[in-house]
């Protein structure tokens, strides 16, 4: 989604606004963010509005998933990732054991 959105809007400030939207998690934070969007683009707005806010908006995503990452590639943490390469020859234990702390590091980074 936000690959098209990209190519079709190039103004950077609009989506900063996205993304704010996307981020947000009340409805009421969603809603204000939108309302920006309409009055720095309306095409914008509408564009974002074609598509249900539960696909795209934090605010709108069910409350039953137990992460709230808003994207959750963790298979891309570790692709090519030259400590866990290295980690390859050494006791499955201690290679699960460095690849979850690794996990565990970049969501707490990612939160803040």
């Amino acid at each position: 989604m936000y690959a098209n959105f990209k190519k079709k809007f190039k103004d950077n400030i609009i989506r900063g606004k996205m993304w704010k939207a996307a981020r947000s998690t009340t409805v009421d934070d969603f809603q204000i963010c939108m309302a920006e969007i309409k009055k720095l683009n309306e095409k914008a707005w509408e564009w974002l509005n074609e598509i249900s806010p539960s696909q795209w908006s934090k605010s709108y995503f069910s409350v039953y998933p137990k992460c709230d990452m808003t994207l959750n590639n963790l298979c891309e943490i570790v692709n090519g990732d030259r400590e866990v390469l290295e980690a390859r020859s050494s006791p499955i234990y201690s290679l699960l054991e460095m690849l979850r702390i690794k996990i565990m590091n970049r969501r707490a980074r990612r939160r803040a």
